[in-house]
C-alpha cells in the first residue's frame, strides 16, 4: 500500500522544462531589483515625510506638545494614514524579497519546498501590495467626502 502511494507521488510530481527554469531565473532577478529599488524608494519617502512632519513643528511658534493638542483628528488621520501606507508597501518589498532569494535556492538546488516557499512569498506580496492600492483607494476616499461632502464646514 505504501510503494503505491509513494508510486503515486513521483507521477505527480510536477517537472519543469528547461524554458521555465529560465523564465523563474529572470523573474527572480527582476523581483531582486525592484524589490531592493522599492525598499529603498519606500523607505526614504517614511524618512523624508518623518522629516518634513518635524521640520514643520521645527520653525512653529508653538511646541510640539501644545501643537499636538491643538491639531484636529483629520490630521493624525492623514498621517498616520499616510505613513501605514508606506509601511505596508516596504513589508511588500520584503515579501518580494524573500521571493527572489527563494527562488533563486530552488532553482540552484532543484528544490520543491523552496519553490513552494517562493511562491508563498509572492502571495504574500501580491496581498500586502492589494491591502496597500485598497488602502490608497479608501483613504482618498474618505478624503474626498471630508472635503467636498461634509456637511460640518
Amino acid at each position: 500500500m505504501e510503494t503505491t502511494q509513494q508510486q503515486d507521488q513521483v507521477n505527480n510530481q510536477i517537472e519543469f522544462t528547461p524554458s521555465i527554469m529560465k523564465d523563474f531565473e529572470i523573474s527572480s532577478k527582476w523581483a531582486y531589483f525592484i524589490s531592493i529599488s522599492t525598499f529603498i524608494l519606500f523607505g526614504l519617502t517614511l524618512v523624508g515625510y518623518l522629516f518634513l512632519l518635524y521640520k514643520s513643528f521645527e520653525f512653529s511658534t508653538v511646541s510640539f506638545s501644545d501643537y499636538l493638542k491643538i491639531l484636529p483628528k483629520e490630521v493624525y488621520f492623514l498621517m498616520f494614514g499616510v505613513a501605514g501606507i508606506l509601511v505596508v508597501l516596504i513589508l511588500s518589498s520584503f515579501a518580494l524579497l524573500n521571493f527572489s532569494t527563494e527562488m533563486t535556492r530552488a532553482i540552484s538546488l532543484k528544490d520543491t519546498y523552496s519553490l513552494n516557499e517562493s511562491l508563498d512569498h509572492l502571495f504574500k506580496f501580491f496581498k500586502l501590495t492589494g491591502i496597500s492600492i485598497l488602502g490608497g483607494f479608501g483613504f482618498g476616499l474618505i478624503i474626498y467626502i471630508y472635503l467636498y461632502h461634509n456637511p460640518f464646514h
